[in-house]
This record gives structure tokens, C-alpha cells and sequence, in this order.
């Protein structure tokens, strides 16, 4: 008995160093494409360490970024908690630097066919009621930012993912929003339905030369990327990145994020081929971003000079 005692607490002590080191990344809503991304790391770059934590979203993984932790992160929240930190006096943004440029993640507006919506501009309307994600998600942030700008009046209804799929289906609100890279695995379910139930939803279009400004050029959802929406969408992204925190940074933090980096780097490739869609846009370059970017993330991804070896 004394023994089994023992090595019970051998046991404890050992999983108690192993989570003490294990590397947190969190990503996103299960089934979504920063979730897939970051169950791709894991498996391509064979970090036994690593702890893939889902969430409910980039303004909670902001909430919980600390030294050591990686997040995923939407370019847009980062930006609106720059705004908070100038309008609130705070300084929630100044020690974050970003690791990864993930690219697009597509702004996607689904809507109920009998709410007769086909444009941005159809939501126009107090009387039509819009899910723009639940207060953890980025789709929230974005949803508000194409609200504020485009100057529409739909009535919000802070709805998850999966509560907007049942309320729109229901009747209960006439669109919602959601932000994820194409194809979005989460949808899966809408491919399932009836070619009946499949007319009740449709992907909108959105295009507005306000949201220019924020989100660059218009993108195309094409008609090959869902089945239950067989037509091309245009519509604006949102560059996807992964962040982390550097003040009070321990330097067994800093290499595992160097090793981290620089495998993504060694298996781009197979990433590339076998994993998330999203990886083909993977580029290791921080061209289109105007926010710091860590030392390490610039030491493992520059570009070598002719004649470097």
C-alpha cells in the first residue's frame, strides 16, 4: 500500500511538471478553422507539450493572453483593444507582439431566405434581428465594426455559433455573422440538410466601399466552397494571427517559441498540403500588419540576405 502511495504521488508530481511546461495555444471554437489550425500544429510538428485549449473566441483569448500563452487572434480585435487602451487609459496592448500572419479568415453572413435579405444594405432595419456572435467572439467585434461603418440599423442579438445556427433556423432572428477561414468545418451540418431545408438559408454578399478601409480589397467565397451554397460570395477577410505576451517572458518560454516557430517553418510543406486550407496562404511575412512583431517571429522567419549562410 505504501508503495502504490508512493508512486501515486510520484505519478502527481511528474503530470504536475509536465502541464507546468506544456505550452498553452489558444485557439477557437470547436470545429472552427483556428481550432483546426492549431490541431494541425500539434500533429505536424510533433510538440508533445503542446495544450490546444478551444475558446470561445479571440476577444476571450485576448482576455486570457499572459507570457508564455499563445492565442489566436483576429487583426481587427487587436486593433479595437488598441482603441480601448487610448480611450480608457489602460495599456492591455503594449506588451503584445505577434508570432504568425495566418491569413484570411472570410467574413461569412448567413441569412434566412424568407427574411428577403441579399446585401448588406437589406440590414437596414431595426425590425431585422442579426447574430453577431457572443461577446468572447471576434465575430462580434467585426460584426459591430461593419455595423458602425456601413451605418446599418439591425437589431443585435448576442447569440454562440451554435445558437445562431438554431435561432436562424427557428425563425428567431433573420441573418447572423460569422468569421472563420473557408471552408469553415462548422457549417458541415448545413450540407446535411434536405435540398428542401438547404433553400431556408443563403450566404450574402457583403460589399461596401466603407469597409475598404479596414479590410482591403473584397474576397470571393466560391461557389465550390459549400455545397448547401452553390453560387460565389463576395465579401471582406480578416487577417488571423497568432499572438503572444513578452513582459515577464521567461527565457524557457522564448525557446519554446523559437522551436515552435521554427517547426512550423521545417513542416510548412506538409502543412501546406495535408492541413487547413488556410495554410496555403501562410507566408512567413508580416507585410500587411502595422503592430510589433516579436524579436524571435523576425530572428526565425527574416529573410536571408544573398551570400548568408
Amino acid at each position: 500500500m505504501r508503495k502504490l502511495l508512493l508512486n501515486l504521488l510520484a505519478f502527481a508530481f511528474i503530470l504536475s511538471i509536465t502541464n507546468a511546461n506544456a505550452q498553452v495555444i489558444l485557439s477557437g471554437i470547436e470545429g472552427a478553422s483556428n481550432f483546426q489550425i492549431a490541431q494541425d500544429i500539434k500533429t505536424y510538428t510533433g510538440i508533445k507539450t503542446l495544450d490546444i485549449k478551444p475558446s470561445s473566441g479571440s476577444v476571450e483569448n485576448f482576455n486570457n493572453l499572459k507570457p508564455g500563452t499563445i492565442a489566436f487572434i483576429q487583426y481587427d480585435v487587436l486593433q479595437q483593444e488598441a482603441w480601448n487602451d487610448l480611450t480608457n487609459i489602460t495599456n492591455r496592448t503594449d506588451d503584445v507582439k505577434i508570432l504568425l500572419s495566418l491569413g484570411n479568415e472570410e467574413i461569412h453572413l448567413v441569412a434566412h431566405t424568407e427574411s428577403n435579405i441579399s446585401s448588406i444594405r437589406d440590414l437596414n432595419d431595426p425590425n431585422i434581428k442579426v447574430g453577431i456572435g457572443s461577446k468572447d467572439q471576434g465575430t462580434a467585434v467585426t460584426a459591430t465594426i461593419i455595423k458602425q461603418q456601413t451605418e446599418c440599423k439591425w437589431t443585435d442579438v448576442n447569440l454562440s455559433f451554435k445558437e445562431s445556427i438554431k435561432a436562424l433556423l427557428t425563425r428567431e432572428i433573420d441573418a447572423f455573422f460569422f468569421v472563420g477561414s473557408a471552408p469553415v468545418a462548422a457549417f458541415k451540418p448545413f450540407s446535411l440538410l434536405s435540398p428542401a431545408h438547404q433553400k431556408k438559408i443563403k450566404l450574402i454578399s457583403i460589399s461596401d466601399v466603407r469597409l475598404k478601409e479596414i479590410y482591403g480589397e473584397p474576397v470571393r467565397i466560391l461557389r465550390t466552397t459549400y455545397d448547401w451554397a452553390p453560387y460565389d460570395v463576395t465579401t471582406y477577410a480578416v487577417i488571423s494571427l497568432l499572438v503572444t505576451k513578452v513582459t515577464g517572458e521567461t527565457p524557457e518560454q522564448q525557446k519554446q517559441i523559437k522551436d515552435l516557430l521554427g517547426s512550423i517553418k521545417t513542416n510548412i510543406i506538409n502543412l501546406q498540403k495535408d492541413g487547413h486550407p488556410q495554410w496555403r496562404q501562410v507566408a512567413f511575412n508580416f507585410n500587411r500588419l502595422d503592430w510589433p512583431v516579436h524579436p524571435i517571429a523576425d530572428e526565425v522567419f527574416k529573410k536571408k540576405k544573398p551570400g548568408e549562410n
